[in-house]
């Protein structure tokens, strides 16, 4: 999947951003029209390749790429040299409070799929990872209009970050959703990745896989309530095993590494191994080796590598 960043501004200030300096300072040159158009060729002559050679979609992000004025450009230039791939706009909202844009962002009819980030289910938890007032409201406005005004075959996804900031409070979050938003395709829970901005603010955003299990656990009388929920960025052994058929596996293979321990592991070939920025800043002594003989179903992909679990026997 490529993903293409369209702008290099952001109207939130996250704390855990994965962007490192250079990119906010990168010459606008970088993310012109022409420039992008060029990129976008390059993938379709085969020039420049596709992350893992996964060609079912295109990523649009950022900064914040709904602040490009020339995103609907972006978008017409994939939909003519890919005609019907799908598209997935990773944003965090707020342009859609203005109802104007999301009619006029939906006019494409392209085969387009908003990944909409959500850090709270208030404002006061929402804007603190921000740091920016104001943008829990409108974020929430903007999920509302675009359910609103969107197709049926125009998919929404809600992500949810999780560090120290928000980690208590999954299941307020997953209730708040699930009230305000019934009808989202996709609930995706990410741990949050330690590089760029997030090394900056690791003290306030520090959390162990260990110190979340009890609060993720909450969670999964959830599952049941929404019609698709992901888990991003978990090693199989910081879960319990009823939870394997919803990890997916998302970061390239020269971002994560395996501990010593993982050698002894029977799941080593279906878990995704742990992000370096992890092992790096907090270390591997909570990671240990699955012995229990668990009985896996097996996916045929490799992004979603187990679909069912039928128990567990020591």
């Amino acid at each position: 999947m490529p993903g293409i960043s369209v702008y290099n501004k952001c109207n939130n200030s996250c704390l855990m951003c994965t962007n490192p300096d250079e990119f906010w300072e990168m010459d606008g040159c970088y993310f012109s029209l022409t420039y992008l158009s060029e990129r976008i060729e390059r993938f379709r002559n085969g020039t420049e390749e596709f992350l893992d050679n996964f060609r079912d979609s295109f990523s649009i992000s950022g900064g914040e790429p709904t602040l490009a004025s020339h995103l609907s450009e972006v978008i017409k230039k994939i939909n003519s040299l890919f005609p019907g791939i799908r598209i997935v706009c990773l944003t965090n909202g707020r342009m859609f409070s203005y109802a104007d844009y999301v009619r006029q962002t939906l006019r494409l009819n392209a085969n387009l799929e908003f990944a909409v980030s959500l850090h709270g289910h208030n404002a006061g938890v929402h804007d603190k990872i921000t740091q920016t007032p104001g943008s829990f409201t409108q974020t929430v406005t903007g999920l509302k209009n675009i359910f609103r005004f969107k197709r049926p075959d125009e998919s929404i996804e809600i992500r949810v970050v999780i560090h120290r900031l928000n980690y208590k409070f999954l299941e307020e979050i997953a209730g708040f959703i699930k009230m305000n938003f019934p009808q989202v395709n996709r609930l995706v829970f990410m741990f949050f990745e330690i590089e760029g901005q997030a090394v900056k603010n690791l003290k306030a955003l520090r959390l162990t896989y260990a110190q979340l299990s009890p609060y993720i656990d909450k969670i999964f009388n959830f599952i049941a309530l929404f019609p698709q929920v992901r888990l991003y960025h978990f090693p199989l052994c910081t879960l319990p095993p009823k939870f394997y058929p919803y990890i997916w596996r998302t970061l390239p293979d020269f971002e994560v590494s395996f501990p010593e321990s993982c050698k002894e592991c029977g799941l080593k070939k279906l878990c995704l191994g742990v992000h370096k920025g992890y092992l790096k800043y907090v270390g591997s002594s909570e990671f240990r080796p699955i012995k229990d003989k668990i009985r896996i179903r097996k996916g045929r992909g490799r992004y979603h590598p187990i679909i069912g679990v039928g128990g567990s026997s020591s």
